[in-house]
């Protein structure tokens, strides 16, 4: 189904595509129907178009999405085994010095601080200062 509409151009431009529409030995309508599909196509491809497809793109998310929770796990997984590890050493030089639970949060206190100011960097020297 055609539909006619009126379409406003300066001298020029009319100018440009009757030359176009001599040249091609077509008529101004095609020359005008062929360059809306290109600009058409244009924006499409401007706009919504990838050169990668979007099932590619859904299968590249689905293996990243995979591997950070396999990193996840793993680190989880250490993080915890060091904690269990720590909290094992801490029991044993607890019951292996005499030192009172104030002082305990006091060294707490002082190394959370510590942490803070050296960026999450953690040296026994500063510490004992």
């Amino acid at each position: 189904m055609s539909v006619v509409k009126t379409v406003k151009f300066d001298e020029q431009m009319l100018s440009d595509i009757e030359k176009i529409a001599h040249e091609k030995n077509s008529t101004i309508h095609a020359v005008m129907i062929e360059a809306m599909k290109l600009y058409r196509d244009f924006y499409y491809m401007q706009n919504n178009a990838s050169i990668i497809n979007q099932e590619i793109i859904n299968i590249c998310k689905a293996i990243s999405n995979n591997s950070e929770k396999s990193i996840n796990y793993q680190t989880n997984k250490y993080l915890s085994e060091l904690a269990i590890q720590n909290a094992i050493t801490n029991k044993i030089l607890a019951n292996s010095l005499d030192i009172s639970s104030d002082e305990v949060d006091r060294y707490r206190v002082e190394a959370v601080e510590n942490l803070k100011q050296n960026q999450r960097i953690l040296r026994l020297e500063k510490m004992i200062e």
